[in-house]
């Protein structure tokens, strides 16, 4: 059993999930492993249709193309599945750590590293099994079992960023405790 706490563990897989710049998303723990189902928005290039003999006619001319030559780029959504074994989290772990070398700086309470730390920190207090947690539309929905059984919560953005921010704020006092101390 791994003696990490939920909020590293899911402060870890959020950082991935930055990288991989999905904002909704399905998370299932497995044992010790993870995985993630979500979407992400790319953007695709659209070919423009084949060379039309007026639009040849006018660079010909050398008259100036118009802008409406070139479509714009589409986002689309995209399906992306990702898995995380224990080791794979220790590395994103320690990645993770290098990146935080600046204490001093308050992170994005919004990005979901911080809201999924918050969330992890959330189910830690509760003493907490996570058995699924889902981001979309401004929430997340948690679903876990304690020794009182299976629960469901919905906890809002808003919410999980006073957490964040009051975990940042805890772990500030504690690093400057130490450096007067």
């Amino acid at each position: 059993m791994s003696t990490r706490s939920y909020a590293q563990t899911l402060r870890a897989i959020g950082q991935a999930l930055e990288t991989a710049r999905l904002e909704t998303f399905e998370l299932q723990q497995q044992g010790q492993e993870y995985s993630v189902r979500g979407e992400t928005l790319v953007q695709v290039a659209v070919n423009p249709p084949g060379p039309e003999p007026q639009r040849i006619w006018q660079k010909f001319k050398g008259g100036a193309s118009s802008s409406s030559d070139v479509p714009a780029p589409q986002t689309v959504r995209e399906l992306v599945e990702l898995h995380y074994t224990a080791s794979d989290i220790a590395r994103l772990e320690d990645e993770g750590q290098s990146r935080r070398r600046d204490g001093h700086t308050m992170p994005d309470a919004y990005s979901p590293s911080q809201l999924l730390r918050a969330a992890g920190a959330y189910l830690d207090r509760k003493r907490a099994r996570l058995q699924q947690l889902s981001k979309q539309d401004g929430t997340i929905k948690l679903r876990y079992e304690t020794s009182l059984g299976s629960a469901t919560e919905e906890l809002t953005v808003a919410y999980l960023y006073d957490m964040a921010v009051r975990l940042y704020l805890r772990r500030s006092d504690r690093a400057r405790e130490q450096a007067l101390g």
